[in-house]
Protein backbone atom coordinates (compact mmCIF):
# COMPACT_ATOMS: atom_id res chain seq x y z
CA UNK A 1 0.00 0.00 0.00
CA UNK A 2 1.23 3.48 -0.86
CA UNK A 3 2.07 5.68 2.11
CA UNK A 4 -0.82 8.07 2.53
CA UNK A 5 -3.05 5.96 0.34
CA UNK A 6 -5.85 7.17 -1.85
CA UNK A 7 -6.84 10.08 0.38
CA UNK A 8 -3.52 11.89 -0.08
CA UNK A 9 -2.75 13.88 -3.22
CA UNK A 10 0.45 12.47 -4.81
CA UNK A 11 2.33 15.79 -4.78
CA UNK A 12 1.66 18.12 -1.91
CA UNK A 13 4.14 20.91 -2.76
CA UNK A 14 3.72 21.39 -6.51
CA UNK A 15 0.79 21.43 -8.92
CA UNK A 16 -0.16 18.02 -10.24
CA UNK A 17 -0.03 17.69 -14.03
CA UNK A 18 -3.08 15.87 -15.30
CA UNK A 19 -4.18 15.15 -18.84
CA UNK A 20 -7.45 14.07 -20.34
CA UNK A 21 -8.44 12.31 -23.55
CA UNK A 22 -11.91 11.60 -24.90
CA UNK A 23 -12.85 9.05 -27.51
CA UNK A 24 -16.54 9.02 -28.43
CA UNK A 25 -17.82 5.47 -28.94
CA UNK A 26 -21.35 5.87 -30.22
CA UNK A 27 -23.25 8.65 -31.94
CA UNK A 28 -24.50 11.52 -29.88
CA UNK A 29 -28.19 11.28 -29.14
CA UNK A 30 -30.07 14.54 -29.02
CA UNK A 31 -33.66 15.50 -28.54
CA UNK A 32 -34.08 19.07 -29.73
CA UNK A 33 -36.92 19.70 -27.32
CA UNK A 34 -34.92 18.53 -24.28
CA UNK A 35 -31.86 20.77 -24.71
CA UNK A 36 -29.42 18.04 -23.79
CA UNK A 37 -27.38 15.32 -25.47
CA UNK A 38 -26.09 11.88 -24.54
CA UNK A 39 -22.60 10.62 -25.32
CA UNK A 40 -20.90 7.28 -24.65
CA UNK A 41 -17.11 7.60 -24.54
CA UNK A 42 -13.79 6.36 -23.30
CA UNK A 43 -12.54 8.96 -20.83
CA UNK A 44 -8.84 8.60 -20.10
CA UNK A 45 -6.88 10.52 -17.48
CA UNK A 46 -3.12 10.47 -16.94
CA UNK A 47 -1.04 11.66 -14.01
CA UNK A 48 2.23 10.84 -12.30
CA UNK A 49 2.33 9.58 -8.74
CA UNK A 50 6.00 9.14 -7.82
CA UNK A 51 4.96 6.92 -4.91
CA UNK A 52 3.95 4.27 -7.47
CA UNK A 53 7.24 4.23 -9.43
CA UNK A 54 8.93 0.84 -9.65
CA UNK A 55 12.18 -0.62 -10.98
CA UNK A 56 13.28 -4.02 -12.20
CA UNK A 57 10.36 -4.51 -14.58
CA UNK A 58 10.61 -2.46 -17.79
CA UNK A 59 6.97 -3.10 -18.64
CA UNK A 60 3.76 -1.19 -18.03
CA UNK A 61 1.44 -3.04 -15.67
CA UNK A 62 -2.29 -3.28 -16.37
CA UNK A 63 -3.95 -3.74 -13.00
CA UNK A 64 -7.32 -5.13 -11.96
CA UNK A 65 -9.98 -2.39 -12.07
CA UNK A 66 -10.57 -2.80 -8.32
CA UNK A 67 -7.09 -1.38 -7.65
CA UNK A 68 -8.57 2.05 -8.44
CA UNK A 69 -10.29 1.89 -5.06
CA UNK A 70 -6.85 1.80 -3.40
CA UNK A 71 -5.23 4.65 -5.37
CA UNK A 72 -5.56 8.39 -5.39
CA UNK A 73 -7.59 9.39 -8.46
CA UNK A 74 -8.57 12.91 -9.54
CA UNK A 75 -12.01 14.15 -8.52
CA UNK A 76 -12.90 14.96 -12.12
CA UNK A 77 -16.50 15.75 -12.99
CA UNK A 78 -18.55 17.09 -15.90
CA UNK A 79 -19.82 20.54 -15.00
CA UNK A 80 -22.86 20.43 -17.30
CA UNK A 81 -23.72 16.80 -16.50
CA UNK A 82 -27.34 15.86 -15.90
CA UNK A 83 -26.82 12.12 -15.51
CA UNK A 84 -23.78 9.87 -16.01
CA UNK A 85 -22.72 6.33 -15.30
CA UNK A 86 -19.68 4.10 -15.67
CA UNK A 87 -20.58 0.95 -17.60
CA UNK A 88 -20.46 -2.26 -15.59
CA UNK A 89 -20.97 -5.30 -17.82
CA UNK A 90 -19.39 -7.74 -17.04
CA UNK A 91 -17.21 -5.81 -14.61
CA UNK A 92 -16.93 -2.10 -13.89
CA UNK A 93 -15.47 -0.63 -17.12
CA UNK A 94 -12.40 1.07 -15.74
CA UNK A 95 -8.74 0.44 -16.38
CA UNK A 96 -5.57 1.19 -14.43
CA UNK A 97 -2.25 1.00 -16.24
CA UNK A 98 0.90 1.78 -14.27
CA UNK A 99 4.20 2.85 -15.88
CA UNK A 100 7.65 2.39 -14.27
CA UNK A 101 8.03 6.15 -13.64
CA UNK A 102 4.76 6.24 -11.66
CA UNK A 103 2.59 7.52 -14.51
CA UNK A 104 -0.97 6.26 -14.12
CA UNK A 105 -3.46 5.81 -16.95
CA UNK A 106 -7.00 5.68 -15.60
CA UNK A 107 -9.60 4.86 -18.24
CA UNK A 108 -13.37 4.74 -17.90
CA UNK A 109 -16.20 3.88 -20.28
CA UNK A 110 -18.83 6.46 -19.47
CA UNK A 111 -22.23 7.47 -20.77
CA UNK A 112 -23.20 11.02 -19.90
CA UNK A 113 -26.21 13.17 -20.61
CA UNK A 114 -25.12 16.80 -20.61
CA UNK A 115 -27.02 20.06 -20.78
CA UNK A 116 -26.79 22.10 -23.97
CA UNK A 117 -28.13 25.62 -23.72
CA UNK A 118 -29.78 25.89 -27.12
CA UNK A 119 -30.79 29.19 -28.66
CA UNK A 120 -33.63 28.38 -31.06
CA UNK A 121 -34.60 31.95 -31.96
CA UNK A 122 -33.27 31.53 -35.52
CA UNK A 123 -34.75 28.03 -36.01
CA UNK A 124 -34.50 26.34 -38.52
CA UNK A 125 -31.35 28.33 -39.45
CA UNK A 126 -29.87 28.15 -35.97
CA UNK A 127 -26.43 26.91 -34.93
CA UNK A 128 -25.91 25.40 -31.49
CA UNK A 129 -22.78 25.26 -29.39
CA UNK A 130 -22.90 22.20 -27.14
CA UNK A 131 -19.98 21.48 -24.82
CA UNK A 132 -18.78 18.87 -22.38
CA UNK A 133 -17.14 20.79 -19.54
CA UNK A 134 -14.53 19.05 -17.39
CA UNK A 135 -13.25 20.28 -14.01
CA UNK A 136 -11.82 19.11 -10.72
CA UNK A 137 -14.47 19.20 -8.02
CA UNK A 138 -12.23 20.14 -5.11
CA UNK A 139 -8.62 20.61 -6.23
CA UNK A 140 -7.65 24.15 -7.21
CA UNK A 141 -4.88 25.14 -9.62
CA UNK A 142 -2.55 25.16 -6.60
CA UNK A 143 -3.03 21.37 -6.46
CA UNK A 144 -3.75 20.15 -9.97
CA UNK A 145 -3.37 21.35 -13.57
CA UNK A 146 -5.63 19.97 -16.28
CA UNK A 147 -4.71 20.04 -19.95
CA UNK A 148 -5.62 18.13 -23.07
CA UNK A 149 -3.09 15.35 -23.68
CA UNK A 150 -2.12 15.42 -27.33
CA UNK A 151 -3.32 19.00 -27.84
CA UNK A 152 -5.87 19.22 -30.63
CA UNK A 153 -5.68 15.43 -31.11
CA UNK A 154 -6.85 14.64 -27.57
CA UNK A 155 -10.39 13.92 -28.77
CA UNK A 156 -10.69 11.21 -31.40
CA UNK A 157 -13.65 9.68 -33.22
CA UNK A 158 -15.58 12.91 -33.79
CA UNK A 159 -15.52 12.30 -37.55
CA UNK A 160 -17.54 9.08 -37.01
CA UNK A 161 -20.36 10.77 -35.10
CA UNK A 162 -23.61 10.84 -37.05
CA UNK A 163 -26.54 12.95 -35.95
CA UNK A 164 -29.85 12.66 -37.78
CA UNK A 165 -30.89 16.29 -37.20
CA UNK A 166 -27.51 17.99 -36.76
CA UNK A 167 -24.09 18.43 -38.33
CA UNK A 168 -20.86 18.88 -36.40
CA UNK A 169 -19.30 21.90 -38.06
CA UNK A 170 -16.26 22.13 -35.78
CA UNK A 171 -15.02 21.34 -32.32
CA UNK A 172 -12.46 23.05 -30.15
CA UNK A 173 -10.45 21.94 -27.16
CA UNK A 174 -9.95 24.74 -24.68
CA UNK A 175 -7.94 24.92 -21.46
CA UNK A 176 -8.72 27.79 -19.13
CA UNK A 177 -9.07 28.70 -15.48
CA UNK A 178 -12.26 29.74 -13.73
CA UNK A 179 -12.56 31.46 -10.36
CA UNK A 180 -15.14 30.59 -7.72
CA UNK A 181 -15.43 31.62 -4.07
CA UNK A 182 -13.42 28.52 -3.12
CA UNK A 183 -10.49 29.22 -5.48
CA UNK A 184 -9.24 29.00 -9.05
CA UNK A 185 -9.93 25.78 -10.97
CA UNK A 186 -8.82 24.31 -14.30
CA UNK A 187 -11.66 24.08 -16.83
CA UNK A 188 -11.57 21.96 -20.00
CA UNK A 189 -14.54 22.57 -22.29
CA UNK A 190 -14.84 20.42 -25.43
Amino acid sequence: MVMGGRQVHPMSHEPHSFTAELRPLVPLKNAADKKDYTLTMYFQQYWRDKRLAYAGIPLNLTLDNRVADQLWVPDTYFLNDKKSFVHGVTVKNRMIRLHPDGTVLYGLRITTTAACMMDLRRYPLDEQNCTLEIESYGYTTDDIEFYWRGGDNAVTGVERIELPQFSIVEYRLVSKNVVFATGKYCHLPF
